[in-house]
């Protein structure tokens, strides 16, 4: 079981035991890497993302019964690649897959969504082919700058 904190931070001694405990890949290891604090850099600088959390203590320490090193998801992440070069692949193929707009890793998705998370999806797809359609037809008739806006404004507030 791998354990979260009060602030749902992931516990990385979970993760390092689920990862069957590999030599020289502890946490401590782990948050000594340069790219460890490239990564985190790269979330600070992201406020825009991680705004809420800018101000927060990335990774935590805590002693005692129950206590480890617990971090938020994307450096869990992160840590858990390091421990497993094979989820660093799957997490890599997943990403390869979203950036080329595979559409069955949607589907994939949605086949372990609940069935309101599933009615919400298909709506959503189906307002965003009309509204793809409007647009095309906007841009087939030669609709530009402030008419385009315009025209986008009326048309998102009737159909979303």
């Amino acid at each position: 079981m791998i354990r979260r904190d009060g602030e749902d931070r992931i516990c990385l001694n979970d993760l390092w035991r689920a990862a069957v405990q590999p030599m020289n890949k502890e946490p401590s290891d782990w948050r000594a890497l340069p790219s460890t604090k490239g990564v985190l850099n790269a979330l600070i600088q992201s406020p825009e993302k991680f705004g809420g959390l800018r101000d927060t203590v990335w990774i935590i320490g805590k002693g005692g019964k129950g206590g480890g090193t617990f971090t938020y998801q994307h450096l869990a992440l992160d840590d858990a690649e390091y421990l497993s070069p094979e989820l660093a692949l799957k997490v890599k193929d997943v990403f390869i897959r979203y950036v080329s707009t595979d559409a069955k890793l949607s589907d994939e998705v949605l086949e372990r969504a609940s069935s309101e998370s599933n009615e919400w999806a298909a709506i959503r797809a189906l307002r965003r082919s009309q509204r793809r359609r409007y647009t095309d037809c906007l841009q087939d008739h030669g609709v530009k700058g402030k008419d385009y806006g315009i025209c986008q404004i009326v048309i998102t507030a009737a159909i979303w």
